[in-house]
């Protein structure tokens, strides 16, 4: 697993006191472990909801 260090100049500037993001090799698939700027439990609660959909209507239920 190779971690290394993201910063874009953008991010820099807006939060001094932000922990700079990692991006994570996960099998070939690049993960990035940052601190939300906001909640997200909604963010996550509609999106599992929208895929729960999609998936019953490929069964077809």
């Amino acid at each position: 697993m190779t971690v290394q260090p993201v910063m874009p100049p953008v991010e820099m500037s807006f939060s001094q006191n932000a922990e700079p993001s990692t991006l994570v090799d996960k099998g070939g698939i690049l993960v990035a472990r940052v601190e939300p700027l906001c909640d997200l439990t909604d963010i996550v609660r509609q999106e599992r909801e929208r895929r729960t959909e999609e998936l019953l209507q490929r069964v077809g239920l």
